[in-house]
């Protein structure tokens, strides 16, 4: 049988994945409207790193999500 903290310990890396995707993703967000605010290249090219490094932490935050739920966890 299941325990409540069991279950509640499973489904926290589940929910905290996915928390941290959302953060991810609104930081891209934020990066590419600054972006599409100025035509400035030496603006954008700091900003075009920082909205790429936001796109790789989401990918990784994804892959373990994904073998978390793979390997039954």
């Amino acid at each position: 049988m299941i325990t409540n903290a069991l279950a509640n310990s499973k489904t926290g890396y589940y929910v905290d994945l996915q928390s941290d995707m959302a953060a991810e993703e609104r930081a891209r967000a934020t990066y590419e409207n600054l972006m599409n605010e100025t035509n400035d290249p030496d603006l954008l090219g700091p900003l075009s790193f920082l909205r790429q490094r936001e796109v790789v932490h989401y990918n990784r935050f994804k892959e373990l999500l994904d073998y978390y739920k793979k390997k039954g966890y």
